[in-house]
Order: structure tokens, then C-alpha cells, then sequence
């Protein structure tokens, strides 16, 4: 399992595989190159917010509409913090892994700190990665996935926070029982 230092990342749908392509790069320059598929997509969104969810600030609400009010201010205040208006730098980049990217078959989560969160990306088969991610990163992937998704034609209406976080009609959202560390597949 190979760890890093995040310094970019970028989600794209690409039409020739029906897959999101998720580049991440490093501060020492090196690239990884990870598809999601619909179904690892569909499964990991309500995740993320469950994930999110875990935040005490989030988690002591004594009601849903609570949570998810604290939620959305968090999630707009981190979209602050966040930049999207950079291009993704990618041509000086080493592949840390040769040929095609990795097909992720699970994401593992979990708190790691107060402000942090481990996401480790496992293909069927062997070693993945594992990023530790900022709470601002975590909500800006979530408005990525959701970027890239109005590019597919998968059919998913993700939403944000500030309404009812969810899949489109008859996607069944994670179970409730399972907040961390929580492990998709």
C-alpha cells in the first residue's frame, strides 16, 4: 500500500471506457491514475457524506435537519477553501504505476484526526493507495464526482449538501450502520 502527499487531483468521465478517471499527483511529482466504475461511484457517494457525517460538529446534532444544516455549512464553507480554476498539471508527471490505471474495486474510509480522512483505493487484485485527505478535499471530491457525473449518461442525480444527499430514484444508499471505518466494494 503506497501512501502520498497529495498536491492535485482530477475526475473526468472518458465515453470509450463508461469509467471516471481520477488523477491524483503528487508534490514529488508522480501521478496515479484510478477509474471508478458506475457501481464503485453509486456506492461510494452516500459514503462520503456518511464519512463527512463523522465530524463532531456534524455528529452532535440531536436532529437529522440539524446534521444535515451543519453539513451543508460545512460543505460551503470548505468549497471556499478548495480551488477548481487551476488546470490539472499533468504532463511533467511519473506514472507510479505502469499501463493502464488501477480499476478500484473498494474504497476503505475513516476518520484520521480531526480535519483529516483516509480513503485507501483497492483494485481487485493486489496493493492500492491510500491518501489522507483534508475535510475541505473530501467535499471537493464529492463536487468533482458530481461535475463528472452530468458528463455520463450513468443516470445518477448526486446531490450536494443543502439537499437531501442521495442516488436517483431506486439506488439504494449505503446502510446506516456501516459509518467507520467503512470499506466499499
Amino acid at each position: 500500500m503506497r501512501g502520498m502527499e497529495l498536491h492535485q487531483i482530477n475526475l473526468s468521465y472518458v465515453p470509450v471506457q463508461d469509467r471516471l478517471l481520477m488523477r491524483i499527483s503528487t508534490r514529488d511529482q508522480t501521478e496515479f491514475r484510478l477509474w471508478f466504475t458506475r457501481r464503485l461511484t453509486q456506492r461510494l457517494w452516500p459514503s462520503l457524506f456518511k464519512l463527512l457525517e463523522t465530524h463532531e460538529t456534524v455528529s452532535t446534532q440531536a436532529t437529522a435537519d440539524a446534521k444535515r444544516a451543519v453539513l451543508e455549512f460545512r460543505h460551503e464553507h470548505a468549497m471556499q477553501q478548495v480551488s477548481f480554476g487551476s488546470e490539472f498539471a499533468g504532463t511533467d508527471l511519473k506514472p507510479a504505476l505502469e499501463g493502464e490505471p488501477m480499476l478500484v474495486q473498494t474504497v476503505e474510509m475513516k476518520r484520521s484526526g480531526e480535519q483529516h480522512y483516509l480513503m485507501k483505493f483497492l483494485p481487485p487484485q493486489g496493493s492500492g493507495i491510500q491518501v489522507q485527505f483534508q475535510e475541505a478535499i473530501v467535499h471537493g471530491l464529492a463536487k468533482l464526482i458530481a461535475d463528472a457525473l452530468k458528463r455520463s449518461d450513468w443516470g445518477l442525480q448526486l446531490q450536494l449538501p443543502g439537499t437531501q444527499p442521495g442516488l436517483a430514484a431506486g439506488a439504494e444508499p449505503a446502510p446506516a450502520a456501516q459509518v467507520a471505518p467503512r470499506t466499499l466494494n
